[in-house]
């Protein structure tokens, strides 16, 4: 391997920003850019150890995911905040040339023409990015993700009760004020328009609730919480089996979060139905067109209610 600074030149590098499920498109499109281009692919963990004053503190989380050797000293050059990242997606000139950061939230065509030696910075938040790979990363994430006797056992209940439907109500740091502007709170009327979406299309069974805000998920859910089961993870549990088991539910009610996005994703794509918010972020600009797989069903719905 030789290297530029602290920068591998023999493979693709990603630097994963945010929770479980942005780290997990930043590796996702790693993955498919190193498998196109033959090459390596390291991850520079250095967003975990740089994290901009104000947002959420965050770990790295693919620890279980990664090979031996992979991981690359944290890069002493990051954005600091959400107004840099922004001016290097409008003005990629401020980027070296050997670092590629996305334009937006849509598909970045310019991918496709990066080389080895480059270093990837965004979030990366489109199927496109790692379609070529579809199915290998499923399995990859299958095979390696944690697996605790908690996981095993609600996923074989989960089978032998037949049909059931995952709906996921985040709640968390998306209540914060900062935050509601910039992704927004679900409201009770996409989970009820959602169900009668399901319902109308002949998809009915067991309601199975994922959610960091139990008591908030039941007030949204209203009559629809009595029979339903909600989902929890014991103490000591990988976060990832959370979306290993959403995965096999038979339809997917997701929030407007990557977490339920990634449990949609790894579902059965030839008969897992899914409904995920339109629009997904509050804030207005962000281009979703590329954001979902295009059999998802986008729901319009307002956030007031």
């Amino acid at each position: 391997m030789t290297a530029r600074g602290n920068r591998p030149t023999d493979g693709i590098t990603i630097r994963p920003m945010g929770g479980l499920g942005n780290q997990l498109f930043g590796y996702a499109c790693g993955m498919a850019a190193a498998a196109r281009l033959n090459c390596r692919l390291y991850i520079d963990t250095g967003a975990f150890a740089h994290q901009p004053d104000g947002e959420t503190p965050r770990t790295f989380e693919l620890g279980w995911l990664i090979k031996a050797g992979q991981v690359q000293e944290s890069s002493p050059v990051l954005p600091r905040s959400r107004l840099l990242r922004a001016a290097r997606r409008r003005l990629p000139l401020l980027a070296p040339p050997d670092q590629f950061t996305e334009r937006s939230f849509a598909y970045d065509e310019r991918i496709e023409s990066i080389r080895p030696g480059t270093t990837l910075n965004g979030y990366f938040q489109s199927w496109r990015y790692f379609d070529s790979i579809a199915d290998e990363l499923r399995a990859s994430i299958a095979a390696a993700a944690p697996r605790s006797t908690w996981f095993d056992s609600q996923r074989g209940d989960l089978v032998e009760q037949g049909p059931w439907t995952a709906i996921h109500v985040r709640r968390g740091d998306y209540a914060l004020a900062k935050n509601a502007k910039y992704h927004g709170l679900l409201g009770s009327n996409y989970y009820r328009t959602a169900l009668a979406t399901l319902r109308d299309n002949g998809v009915d069974g067991r309601l199975v609730v994922f959610s960091d805000d139990v008591d908030a998920a039941r007030q949204l859910l209203g009559v629809d919480s009595t029979n339903a089961h909600f989902v929890d993870p014991p103490t000591g549990t990988h976060p990832v089996e959370s979306i290993r088991l959403m995965a096999g539910a038979n339809a997917i009610i997701t929030a407007n979060s990557s977490f339920s996005w990634w449990g949609a994703w790894l579902a059965d794509p030839t008969s897992t139905t899914v409904i995920a918010p339109d629009p997904w972020f509050t804030g207005a600009g962000y281009d979703e067109r590329d954001l979902c797989p295009t059999q998802w069903v986008r729901l319009p719905i307002s956030r007031s209610t």
